[in-house]
């Protein structure tokens, strides 16, 4: 994935995307775990979510008000929102 991570943040430069701040002049980062209801499949690694229900537990990046999508991972339904935060994205 660091190719397709790569490519993101390479299309956000060229085509000169809008990257709106905050009011106070921060730009947003937003890292967020979405689960994803699976409940009564048999697909391996869902698990009991934060939400009471059997599925994945997807971590996602967005930049900006716009929202621009910088990365994605999916991940197991167990593994806690906090927990182990794509290397990648540390920087």
């Amino acid at each position: 994935m660091p190719y397709v991570q790569k490519a993101t943040g390479d299309l956000l430069r060229k085509s000169k995307a809008p990257i709106t701040a905050l009011s106070t002049g921060h730009v947003a980062l937003d890292v967020d775990v979405t689960p994803l209801d699976n409940s009564n499949s048999k697909k391996e690694g869902i698990g009991w979510t934060y939400k009471q229900f059997e599925g994945y537990a997807p971590i996602a990046a967005y930049l900006g008000e716009e929202g621009w999508a910088l990365g994605f991972e999916l991940r197991e339904g167990t593994q806690h929102s906090q927990k182990e935060t794509p290397r990648s994205w540390r920087g």
